[in-house]
């Protein structure tokens, strides 16, 4: 049963985990694991995130992302994904 509460503490968690993904003063470790947790968010908000890190300093931390985001099969993500990998992307 999802009450309240536990929406708030999801949504602060998910708020968390992108904040850690985008803060290129953290350790890239920490940076990869909140790919690999955000990913299983699954709302705009990650989505978004994911976006902009596709833009980061680190390639390898961008390419996850990218491939975070395909593997969400959200349509939403392909224009992105197609000004990064200057390709065209469908869904079958």
């Amino acid at each position: 049963m999802t009450t309240y509460k536990s929406k708030i503490v999801e949504e602060a968690s998910k708020d968390f985990l992108c904040g850690l993904l985008l803060d290129e003063n953290q350790p890239i470790l920490e940076r990869f694991r909140a790919v690999g947790v955000s990913s299983l968010c699954g709302s705009p908000g990650v989505l978004d995130t994911f976006v902009k890190a596709m833009r980061d300093n680190s390639s390898i931390l961008g390419h996850e992302a990218a491939k975070k985001l395909g593997r969400m099969q959200d349509s939403d993500a392909i224009p992105a994904l197609q000004a990064v990998l200057g390709c065209r992307i469908s869904w079958y």
